[in-house]
């Protein structure tokens, strides 16, 4: 059956407003003859747009506010490449806000900005969202809302924390926030992820977790955090570090923090030492491995086991006091 003009008026605006002359694969747009399945990467269901996929098809622009029109959207595939990325500008994430059938929404590589949209809140039905290799800043509590998610990736961003409220997203198999800016410590109620399956937050600056991820979450990865220590003080002697941040710690299979694990010392950008974390949980670097260090001299501590292995710790301050 024939689709409806509305919805054919959606496609025209978004091809014309996401530089359609310039697609890999084009749409003749010129008439309503959707019905008979010629467009690239669109499905069709009782003469409704049920699902688009345009991955790597260089799109360009805005999505227009029209395409809220398409209300019996499931699918919205919209994804770049590393190679091939696309470009969604201005408020196109809002114009997806009152697609409130859409179960998947794909839009990696396309340099989004910014804030997710609260309004994605609505979203109710949502069961995939893959918003990977973009430039987003800021999570709302409001995704929070989307209680049917089971996939969230949000890997290689810039986001700075996990909201308190996601504790809520209870169908949540896969959570991927890997390469972002995340700090501070991961709030317990990460616990409550009881479908939790896959947690990947590598590459990151997170210094704790009160969360300890029991063993449902099979795939847990929290390595190469990159953290900062005020200050790096040699007096002449061995330098001691009574504690070090409390990630160095954490031991996923034991579900405690008890781990002594391996540190590597790097002066200069050369590794010179490894010790292991004391009983106590302090850490020394003896004197010996000291004695070229000088004013201005990079100094850096890399954990080299554990469940948190490849952390790096640098020091904001070199401070050396031979004075006595």
């Amino acid at each position: 059956s024939r689709v409806p003009d509305t919805e054919y008026q959606a496609l025209v605006d978004f091809y014309h407003s996401m530089n359609g002359p310039g697609w890999n694969t084009k749409w003749d747009v010129s008439q309503n003859d959707l019905h008979e399945g010629a467009w690239h990467g669109l499905t069709i269901e009782d003469g409704h747009i049920v699902s688009i996929r345009l991955g790597n098809n260089r799109l360009n622009g805005e999505i227009p506010s029209s395409f809220s029109n398409l209300k019996h959207l499931r699918h919205l595939y919209l994804e770049g490449n590393y190679y091939n990325q696309h470009h969604l500008k201005g408020n196109s994430m809002e114009s997806l806000s009152t697609l409130e059938n859409l179960e998947y929404l794909n839009l990696q590589y396309c340099q989004l900005q910014g804030s997710v949209p609260s309004t994605w809140g609505k979203l109710s039905k949502l069961k995939e969202l893959y918003l990977s290799y973009n430039a987003l800043t800021n999570l709302p509590d409001e995704l929070a809302d989307l209680t049917a998610l089971t996939a969230l990736t949000l890997n290689n961003n810039q986001i700075k924390a996990i909201p308190l409220p996601f504790k809520k997203l209870s169908n949540l198999v896969t959570l991927r926030l890997d390469n972002n800016q995340i700090s501070g410590e991961l709030d317990k109620g990460l616990e409550e992820l009881t479908a939790l399956r896959t947690l990947n937050l590598n590459n990151n600056r997170i210094s704790g977790t009160k969360a300890l991820f029991a063993s449902h979450v099979s795939s847990f990865n929290i390595q190469n955090q990159t953290l900062n220590i005020e200050s790096f003080t040699y007096k002449g002697g061995d330098v001691v570090f009574p504690r070090l941040p409390e990630i160095v710690y954490y031991d996923k299979n034991k579900q405690d923090f008890s781990a002594k694990n391996n540190i590597q010392f790097y002066l200069r950008n050369s590794h010179v030492y490894t010790g292991t974390i004391s009983e106590d949980g302090s850490f020394t670097i003896p004197a010996i491995y000291l004695q070229t260090i000088k004013k201005g001299d990079a100094v850096r501590l890399n954990q080299a086991n554990g469940t948190s292995s490849g952390t790096q710790i640098y020091f904001d301050t070199l401070i050396i006091d031979q004075s006595r």
